[in-house]
């Protein structure tokens, strides 16, 4: 449910459990503000309409598997795709009054850069946008430090994942959803030209952190196999 476009799904569930539709933002409220681990948490909601919700939508399409915390604060989480999915990892990197939260768009990655040891684990797939934003929320929820900057720094190459991280860029700067400001968000990539204009042209606000780690090009052949 995170992952999609809530407003109009929202609606659409709320209306066929027969409940006015100012309960489309108390739903919202709940999702984005109080991060839930299950619709039966949703104190002041109708029972019928979280029973309801519980029947037709998963809430968090991710399991927390694992956390460890740094001395300097810094908090990595591994994540479970349901029973036999692949394992994702983010990063929670806190520093002075900032809070950076580092997302993964895949599990494990395709590209096999030579230095970058994701790419050895194998490429299991693409995330969904609702588990791009299960991330954000559940770490949101375990830390309680909300974000004040966003990378897609973590596992897998956004670019490659582009449709869910369009989808989920949306959510994330939508200010009746996750509110997060353009600005405060950035992209990593190895470099997808089509692509970073497309990006360019949905998300102008966006920042971009392109890798290059070498100026010849042979070199970066040997460095990053998705040199174009």
């Amino acid at each position: 449910m995170l992952g999609d476009e809530f407003i109009e799904i929202a609606s659409s569930a709320v209306e066929e459990a027969g409940e006015p539709s100012y309960r489309v933002d108390q739903l919202r409220r709940w999702l984005y503000e109080r991060t839930p681990q299950s619709f039966k948490d949703m104190e002041g909601l109708p029972l019928s309409l979280r029973e309801h919700l519980d029947k037709i939508f998963v809430l968090h399409p991710l399991d927390h598997d694992l956390e460890q915390v740094s001395e300097d604060g810094t908090r990595k989480f591994l994540w479970k795709q349901g029973r036999e999915g692949g394992r994702i990892e983010s990063v929670l990197i806190p520093d002075g009054d900032r809070t950076t939260y580092c997302i993964s768009t895949q599990s494990g990655c395709p590209v096999k850069c030579t230095f970058c040891a994701t790419g050895y684990g194998g490429f299991s797939g693409n995330l969904s946008a609702g588990e791009i934003i299960d991330q954000v929320v559940q770490i949101r929820s375990l830390s309680r430090q909300a974000p004040t900057n966003l990378v897609f720094m973590g596992m897998g190459e956004p670019l490659l994942n582009f449709d869910d991280l369009l989808r989920s860029l949306s959510i994330l700067t939508d200010p009746r959803q996750l509110g997060i400001g353009a600005r405060r968000i950035t992209v990593s990539t190895v470099g997808i030209p089509e692509r970073i204009r497309q990006l360019s042209q949905a998300f102008p606000q966006v920042k971009l952190a392109l890798s290059i780690h070498a100026a010849d090009p042979a070199l970066r052949d040997e460095l990053v196999p998705l040199n174009l």
